[in-house]
């Protein structure tokens, strides 16, 4: 009898083996195919959904976490570690100047803000910059993603895309909300340069239906210490 029990013990084993080792082989690729990396989609360069690494232009993507991590508090701050892109910074005034892709500035290099153009750079010329306008920048708290076109543009968007196009893109209630039906944030920020201080609070809620979103911002900052005192005293 303890022979035949063993013997049926045996057999009932072996018999359920392979179904384990089948369901384990069918399984594993099935969980690990539930993360998928997500490849990055630009729009500025063809106007349509595209991915980066497929369109032929040359093109800079600012995502939030550079944004952040820069905190701007003006285009020359944005674009600080672009090699080819320069806006300089007029010390009397403005501040920031026009963009300078590739050596082409002013109303050749288009700036939109959410599809929206902005109005056209205007400097008089002459000695001072009096009669100088700048453009009507964004609050840079309030965006989620840059993209840069560096290039002609014009067959896209017309002649004042001729330098390239930068496009600016402010947040959605979706992203202060995260999967949540209410969400909100608050950002501080300093600039040594001309000593500004800002301070910037948004909130956003809704459902499936609808959803808002309200965000604030204020800066106040003073002149640039651009010339050096000199306390000294000499004798001829």
């Amino acid at each position: 009898m303890k022979r035949c029990f063993l013997a049926r013990r045996l057999r009932a084993s072996v018999r359920v083996t392979p179904v384990a080792a089948v369901w384990a082989t069918f399984c594993t690729p099935l969980w690990a195919e539930d993360v998928q990396q997500l490849r990055e989609v630009v729009v500025t360069a063809t106007r349509t959904e595209e991915r980066a690494d497929a369109v032929a232009s040359t093109i800079t993507v600012e995502d939030p976490r550079k944004i952040e991590r820069s905190m701007p508090v003006d285009e020359t701050g944005l674009f600080a570690d672009e090699p080819d892109i320069d806006v300089p910074r007029d010390r009397r005034r403005f501040g920031a100047g026009s963009i300078n892709i590739r050596g082409i500035e002013d109303n050749r290099v288009l700036q939109m803000v959410d599809g929206v153009r902005l109005p056209d750079f205007y400097n008089g010329g002459g000695p001072s910059n009096i009669t100088t306008s700048t453009r009507d920048a964004p609050e840079f708290s309030f965006l989620k993603r840059v993209e840069v076109l560096r290039g002609p543009a014009s067959s896209l968007y017309g002649s004042d895309a001729i330098g390239g196009v930068v496009s600016y893109a402010t947040k959605d209630p979706t992203d202060l909300m995260r999967d949540k039906s209410v969400g909100a944030e608050v950002g501080l920020n300093w600039n040594g340069i001309d000593n500004g201080f800002g301070q910037t609070v948004g909130v956003a809620g809704g459902n499936d239906l609808i959803q808002g979103l309200f965000m604030y911002a204020h800066r106040r900052s003073h002149e640039m210490k651009n010339m050096g005192g000199d306390d000294s005293v000499s004798v001829s």
